[in-house]
């Protein structure tokens, strides 16, 4: 296990060596301020020869919503010859916790920027070390927020709000996915939070500029984890991401706030 998923800044995941300037970013990217210790030349340099990382999702773009899934084997319960994960819950928080954390280059039209692979490969290895190392003494089901933030705080702080059940589709507008998402678009920042459903937890990501991203670490046969991103928030992606989940319209499921 590579050092990091044991001791350091968390910051310390994602590598800086690679160009995370564009054209159309709408700020200045800071992962050129990470300090390195010990573990910089391995993440520079032996990182970016793992098999995992060679992986090439298949991208498919529905209007403004671009999805790329990756190879069967690249997911939480697989990566590196794995079988099994039940860490889904601190992955999610991992990514949430990069993601509010670091400020990552956009993936451009159905370009996915080589961060994203190693933000997702690293943020599950993170996830099932955490949850390996603490397997005794879990239960022995899927974590929800609170209990999944509790292990994670053990790595890096994070703060979960209070879980609130929501669906695709329902009478109340407040109880449905695309307005809770709505409403942290509203905030004009950088937001992130999780969406537990049938016991699978994924990472809804907004930036400021309104761009949505959500991030699932789950096998979805025959295809392995993925990723969806929409430059605005519509119906079309919650469309988007709720054929890749196999969700169904009344299906609840709890939306919970994440902050550091």
């Amino acid at each position: 296990m590579f050092k990091a998923a044991t001791k350091g800044d968390f910051r310390e995941f994602l590598d800086t060596t690679e160009d995370q300037h564009s054209e159309n970013s709408e700020e200045d990217s800071d992962l050129s301020e990470v300090e390195w210790d010990d573990i910089g030349a391995d993440m520079s340099d032996s990182i970016l020869e793992e098999p995992s990382l060679k992986v090439k999702p298949v991208s498919s773009v529905d209007g403004d919503v671009t999805s790329w899934m990756f190879p069967a084997e690249f997911c939480q319960s697989s990566i590196d010859g794995r079988n099994g994960s039940n860490a889904c819950s601190v992955i999610s928080l991992a990514v949430a916790h990069t993601f509010l954390t670091i400020d990552i280059p956009l993936p451009l039209g159905n370009h996915l920027p080589l961060h994203w692979t190693k933000l997702l490969y690293l943020c599950m290895r993170l996830g099932n070390a955490l949850y390996d190392n603490a397997r005794q003494s879990l239960p022995h089901r899927y974590l929800n927020a609170a209990e999944g933030a509790q292990l994670f705080c053990s790595y890096a702080p994070v703060k979960v709000g209070q879980p609130h059940p929501i669906r695709v589709k329902d009478q109340h507008p407040s109880s449905t996915i695309e307005e809770q998402l709505r409403t942290l678009v509203g905030q004009k920042k950088r937001c992130a939070a999780l969406f537990i459903y049938d016991d699978k937890t994924v990472a809804f990501l907004v930036r400021q500029n309104g761009t949505i991203i959500v991030i699932d670490s789950h096998s979805h046969p025959p295809y392995g984890a993925a990723i969806i991103v929409a430059n605005s928030l519509t119906g079309l992606f919650v469309s988007c991401f709720q054929k890749v989940a196999a969700l169904n319209d009344s299906t609840f499921g709890n939306f919970t706030i994440v902050e550091i």
